[in-house]
């Protein structure tokens, strides 16, 4: 395109018939152009011509309108003739202005009611935005509006008050509008550009647009203060589960804008972090240190972030429909008109927001009427495309009504209106929103600025759903906060009945933040993605360590431990380990995340029954979960288990036969080696084994790798055996490992869930899995039912973690020996399951994390001083007594040998009798105890109508025995 073609036609069209008729105006030729230095210069690219050599004669004070005319004009065809074309339409405007300076009038006698504004000015595309801005920016209720234009001209009048309803009589207030609206004020540059801005260069501003979700302010806010940067304003918009921001900062050490590129670049990039959160990729931010008008800024951005597409995870319902704004758009065709009607819920700034919608739209409003002097509002626009045209199209009439729509309600206040003001320091803003955070508060909408050494900031909050937060929870974080400093200004719903914002539980906060997420499903929220930079992982855990609250009044009959972390894969097991390590049981758990953060509570006792009273073991929770430690060590760096260089360790898997555990033992012992420890587990005709060995004559680890090879030879034929079809498997290695996660991965990796025997065990009772899906909210949904036992929780977990599944929600209740589980997962990945062979892999997986620990048959414990080879003489004992060992936990301490073992019939039966009494006699004083544990257990119920349980139990009100609000820091 050539650069005549991007001046507009109609500019164009005027200059053409000015230059024709000049020679005739004057009888003197009027001032040209004067080049200082020959013709100019063109060495810019195409569009982008430099005429720096042009200078204009200026006109003496008597100058009339048509020497202004002849001289204006005259300089735009010099423009043109010298090729200087991309600024033509600019000096056309100044030159528009300038013949028809804007003529303001306030008027407080002509209406009883309100102060009449008129405004007459040379029309251009977005002079109404620009009078709308001004009055709506100085905080002025705009009751009527009549907005007329002929194309070339338009005359407006609006009927203003102030915020109490009154007229406007502050004189400081009138000259203000006059000034803002005058020849003054608009012959110096477009009000676009700067109204309701002071243009300074002590501020960077930062633009954010994402997905939103609980506690992301909060976790923006961290990052700026860890990278020394100060929030001296801000105002943040949610709508349709995207969130809008700009953040004015300064460099915390100096006070002023931050223009270190390499700064800029790393906020940038951490932010863009943030926002990402899982799967976000259409996160943006932006740094720049010019001024911008906030909000019409805001409403760009959710804009182009197409925040008026609709959501399916809105859920409105009826009431929430009635609210909703009534728009309509119709083609008056006789007119080339399109017409659009509003109708809706009057509010500040209403005008302000439908005029910008409709100017970044590109449409040109022609002639309006506004009506907002009840509790409704109507507003009625002739519009057309800045090319001339209506709306030509139903796609395009309906994304207009859509974009109105969410114009209106992104200006819609929800929630409850707090205020804070105090003295402004550095992380205030950080440590407010952590504090609504931890209390299950999302903040809808707010707006910080400061005054000088005071910060006043807004927030609207709801809970985590979106709904009226109960005066409880409110109270809970006033006085964290400070209930001098943080105020209740006013609710967006006072007429909400006690029901709803009654007696506040943990469980009704889990069933919000469950709900958030049902709703907010793709959020930002979704899959966990490690993120690789080490800097922002330190970062993360640095601006929001873990944070534990043990409490044994909130519960009758348990111990109450609630977990809040940033999320992670693995992060649940994690938890889980550390409290299944301790021994203790979970009850009930309840588990709720949002993407990027997680907060799960667990009832626990010990192994009693009892609640958890032990001071060493409460600290020793606090210590491996609380913030002391920061973040908690990976998976394979074994939760749980002190690094020791005294052992040895060595894994095993192979085909599980009567005596194999005697012949390795055997091995060992011949080998000179001493078994410290071990756990053997056996599924499906499969062992797991991890052996802590030691050397006998040293008492160390083994070092020498020729005898480390030869006792893995060793091993692997007897693990091979005589017909094992899947090779025998065994490592040795020096490194720490956590044992109970390791043999569900080796049995994983050996694919025990494969069923090898053809019918057998039809009769034995299975665990009850069924997985379907969610589709309405994009989870898998997984449920089990299974007789209860210790661990039972980590099993399952540590199987979908390993199968790199994600829990967002889980529901956990155990009772009358009978447990249950609910979770709702997508793959890291962030999708679902999506085949039937992958749902059937997850149930056979699940199934056999369930049974491998499962114990059965005769348990015997043995308590003796440790020898060496008395592990070899006991499993020669069983075997030659024709017993197999189901399950064996090994250990030694200070010298003492603890060992229990699970043992049957080599044919799978339960032990007779007389072979109890045969081998408590042969091993003598060391049998403590014999129990006989039935093989088969009463089958569970079936789990059937699946569908009854997906949403019935991970919002059902099982958490109100949390009886009161408590606040903890």
């Amino acid at each position: 395109m050539g650069m005549k073609d991007k001046v507009s036609d109609a500019t164009v069209a005027h200059l053409k018939r000015l230059a024709m008729t000049l020679p005739f105006l004057l009888p003197q030729p009027a001032p040209t152009l004067c080049p200082s230095q020959g013709p100019p210069t063109a060495t810019g690219p195409l569009g982008t011509r430099k005429h720096s050599n042009i200078k204009w004669h200026s006109l003496s004070e008597g100058s009339s309108p048509l020497q202004l005319l002849v001289t204006s004009t005259r300089t735009v065809v010099a423009m043109m003739d010298s090729g200087s074309l991309a600024d033509i339409d600019d000096e056309y405007e100044k030159l528009v202005i300038q013949l028809n300076p804007p003529r303001v009038t306030v008027d407080n006698t002509s209406s009883r009611k309100a102060t009449l504004v008129q405004v007459a000015s040379a029309n251009r595309h977005g002079s109404l935005l620009d009078v709308v801005q001004v009055l709506t920016d100085l905080n002025l209720s705009i009751s009527r509006a009549y907005i007329s234009s002929d194309g070339e001209w338009f005359m407006d009048v609006f009927h203003v008050v102030d915020q109490c309803g009154n007229k406007i009589y502050d004189n400081e207030v009138i000259d203000r509008i006059q000034q803002s609206l005058s020849t003054r004020a608009l012959s110096s540059r477009p009000l676009r550009r700067s109204v309701g801005i002071e243009a300074s260069s002590e501020h960077t501003s930062i633009e954010l647009i994402g997905r939103d979700r609980p506690g992301l302010l909060s976790e923006i806010f961290a990052v700026l203060v860890d990278l020394k940067c100060n929030v001296v304003a801000a105002e943040v918009w949610t709508h349709n589960s995207r969130m809008a921001s700009v953040v004015y900062i300064t460099d915390e050490v100096n006070g002023g804008p931050i223009d270190d590129s390499d700064r800029l670049a790393k906020v940038k990039r951490l932010l863009r972090y943030i926002l990402k959160g899982d799967r976000d990729k259409s996160a943006k931010t932006a740094t720049s240190m010019g001024v911008t008008h906030t909000q019409r800024r805001l409403h760009q951005m959710l804009y182009a972030d197409r925040d008026y597409d609709k959501d399916d995870t809105d859920g409105e319902d009826a009431a929430s429909d009635r609210s909703k704004p009534v728009v309509t758009v119709e083609n008056c065709t006789e007119k080339g008109y399109s017409m659009v009607n509003l109708r809706c819920k009057d509010r500040p700034k209403l005008l302000f927001d439908t005029v910008c919608t409709l100017t970044d739209m590109q449409y040109v409003v022609f002639h309006a009427t506004v009506i907002a002097e009840g509790p409704e509002a109507y507003q009625e626009y002739y519009i057309r495309h800045v090319d001339g045209s209506p709306i030509s199209s139903e796609g395009e009439r309906q994304r207009l009504i859509l974009c109105l729509e969410a114009a209106i309600r992104r200006g819609n206040t929800e929630g409850v209106k707090l205020e804070l003001c105090c003295e402004d320091r550095v992380g205030l803003l950080s440590d407010v929103t952590r504090i609504f955070r931890e209390n299950g508060l999302s903040v809808s909408r707010a707006e910080v600025t400061t005054r000088g050494s005071q910060a006043v900031n807004v927030f609207y909050v709801t809970d985590s759903s979106g709904n009226p937060v109960c005066s409880q929870m409110i109270e809970a974080v006033r006085n964290e906060i400070g209930q001098t400093i943080l105020q209740v200004k006013d609710e967006a719903n006072p007429n909400s009945s006690t029901e709803n914002t009654g007696k506040f539980s943990f469980g009704s906060l889990f069933r919000s933040r469950s709900e958030k997420i049902l709703h907010n499903l793709g959020m930002g929220s979704c899959p966990v993605v490690e993120v690789d930079d080490d800097e922002y992982a330190k970062l993360i855990r640095r601006m929001n360590p873990p944070r534990v609250v043990i409490d044994n009044d909130a519960c009758d009959n348990a111990t109450v431990i609630r977990v809040d972390s940033i999320k992670k894969h693995g992060i649940l097991l994690e938890v889980i380990q550390v409290l299944t390590d301790l021994n203790l049981i979970i009850t009930k758990a309840y588990i709720s995340s949002d993407g990027s953060w997680f907060m799960d509570v667990f009832n626990v006792t010990d192994r009693n029954g009892n609640k958890v009273r032990d001071k060493e073991i409460i600290c020793c929770i606090q210590n491996s979960l609380g913030s002391d430690a920061c973040s908690f060590p990976g998976i394979g760096n074994s939760v749980g288990i002190v690094p020791s260089k005294e052992h040895t360790f060595i894994e095993m898997t192979g085909t599980d036969r009567p005596g194999l555990l005697s012949e390795i033992c055997a091995v060992l012992a011949n080998r000179n080696c001493s078994v410290a420890k071990a756990e053997l587990w056996t599924h499906n005709t499969r062992v797991a084994a991890v052996v802590h060995v030691t050397e006998e004559s040293t008492g160390g680890a083994v070092e020498d790798p020729e005898r480390l090879s030869a006792i893995k030879e060793l091993l692997c034929n007897v693990l091979r055996g005589d017909n094992d079809s899947r090779m025998g498997r065994m490592t040795v290695s020096k490194d720490r490992t956590h044992t109970e996660r390791r043999l569900h991965q080796m049995m994983f990796g050996d694919r025990d869930y494969e069923s090898t025997v053809v019918g057998a065990g039809d009769d034995k009772p299975r665990p009850q899995v069924a997985v379907m899906d969610c589709a309405e909210k994009d989870y898998s949904v997984v449920i089990l039912r299974s007789r209860d036992r210790p661990k039972l929780l980590f099993d399952t977990v540590c199987t979908l973690t390993d199968m790199q599944y994600v829990v967002f929600h889980g529901t956990v209740d155990t009772r009358d020996d009978e447990a249950y589980q609910e979770y709702f997962i997508r793959h890291v990945d962030g999708y679902p399951i999506n085949s039937e062979a992958e749902r059937q892999r997850v149930i056979k997986c699940l199934e056999a994390a369930i049974e491998r620990r499962t114990t059965e048959g005769l348990e015997m414990v043995l308590r003796t001083e440790d020898r060496h080879g008395l592990l070899s003489d006991v499993t020669r004992v069983f075997r030659e007594n024709g017993l197999t060992i189901r399950r064996a936990e090994i250990s030694t301490q200070e010298g003492k040998a603890s060992d229990t073992f699970y043992l049957s019939e080599m044919s799978g039966k339960p032990v007779e009798a007389k072979t109890i009494d045969s081998i408590c006699r042969q091993l003598g004083e060391m049998v403590v105890r014999v129990k006989q544990s039935p093989l088969l257990a009463p089958k569970p119920p079936e789990v059937a109508g699946a569908t009854s349980f997906l949403f019935g139990n991970l919002l059902k009100a099982s958490l109100q025995s949390f009886r009161s609000v408590r606040s903890y820091s």
